[in-house]
């Protein structure tokens, strides 16, 4: 019998190739970027995201305020001048925050062309 602790050289010659090939420095380079990419992209997702819920948060403040602003209007009309401003900021509000989900966006996606994904 052979000796047990020798590996069979069939062996070795894969494991080196394997080895060889998936730390060469371009695959190297190729894993790094992409994960690079895949990291910038998941932030900026999250950004996107977190951009979303303020406006969808921003949207109900503001309808509420209407609804109670258009409420104290129906209580008594003759002040229904007093209540204009409200709806002029609500819909401000929303306005602003729609820019700003726009602006991210924007901003994610530039950010974004600065990296580059990977090239095999």
């Amino acid at each position: 019998m052979g000796d047990s602790t020798q590996l069979n050289p069939q062996v070795v010659n894969a494991l080196d190739a394997t080895r060889d090939f998936t730390m060469c420095a371009k695959v190297v380079m190729v894993e790094g970027q992409g994960k690079a990419y895949q990291s910038a992209a998941q932030s900026v997702a999250i950004a996107i995201q977190d951009a979303t819920d303020y406006l969808r948060n921003i949207s109900t403040t503001a309808a509420t305020a209407q609804g109670v602003a258009m409420a104290k209007i129906l209580e008594n009309v003759a002040e229904a001048g007093d209540y204009e401003p409200v709806f002029d900021k609500a819909k401000s509000m929303v306005e602003a925050a729609a820019t700003l989900l726009t602006t991210i966006g924007n901003n994610g996606k530039t950010a974004l062309s600065g990296f580059e994904p990977g090239n095999s």
